[in-house]
């Protein structure tokens, strides 16, 4: 037979959904689209390695981020010294929105959200294909908004 998991069933299956629902987007080119079209693939990369530099990355922990740290991304976003900053944030937020874990997701679409269709649309409207309906509901009012 099939080998035991311990994981709960559901989110095994949410977890392969998510990543043929990414797998799609990717092939349809919409997510590279979306990130070419906002933020220069070479600030992006910087990016990834500040956050792999810092210990922030996500892959194999079981620390996931708290919803007061993207209140303070917010803020800090809001807050921002300079553009170069205000990307950084950015690029932060619409690479967690399309995390693996709904919860990083979630937060990350409620954030951009506060700050604003019209700093994130494109990433707000890849949100409303989320598998999960509290994600896509979250983006549909923000793009309402």
């Amino acid at each position: 037979g099939k080998p035991q998991r311990r994981s709960s069933p559901e989110l095994g299956t949410e977890e392969i959904d998510v990543v043929a629902e990414l797998a799609e987007l990717r092939d349809m080119g919409e997510v590279q689209h979306d990130l070419q079209e906002t933020v220069p693939a070479s600030s992006l990369m910087e990016a990834q390695a500040a956050r792999v530099r810092s210990g922030g990355s996500l892959e194999g922990t079981a620390e996931l981020p708290s919803p007061e740290e993207y209140d303070q991304l917010v803020s800090s976003y809001l807050n921002a010294k300079n553009q170069d900053e205000r990307r950084k944030i950015g690029d932060r937020l619409v690479k967690d929105s399309r995390n693996d874990h709904t919860v990083v997701r979630y937060y990350a679409v409620e954030a951009m959200a506060k700050l604003g269709r019209k700093s994130f649309g494109n990433a707000l409207l890849a949100a409303t294909e989320d598998v999960d309906d509290a994600v896509r509901m979250l983006a549909v009012e923000a793009l309402k908004g």
